[in-house]
């Protein structure tokens, strides 16, 4: 027995397949992340309380330690 597809189904398949593989970049994007570490100082010691600035050196965006928002972003 022979399947046959029309040109309509044809072309809605094709336009799925497309639209699947377009969209499955999307998925790649992520808003969250985290930076875990220690700051010590040159014989190993802890450093309490030291100030951590983060920068996104492409758009020159910032977040310092303690913060939640990057400056420099809108949003």
């Amino acid at each position: 027995m022979k399947v046959r597809f029309n040109f309509s189904s044809f072309t809605l398949l094709v336009t799925f397949v497309v639209l699947l593989f377009a969209a499955s970049p999307l998925f790649a994007q992520v808003d969250a992340g985290a930076v875990l570490g220690t700051v010590t100082d040159q014989s190993g010691g802890v450093i309490n309380g030291a100030k951590v600035v983060l920068t996104n050196e492409g758009t020159g965006a910032s977040l310092t330690s303690g913060e939640t928002r990057w400056r420099g972003c809108a949003g």
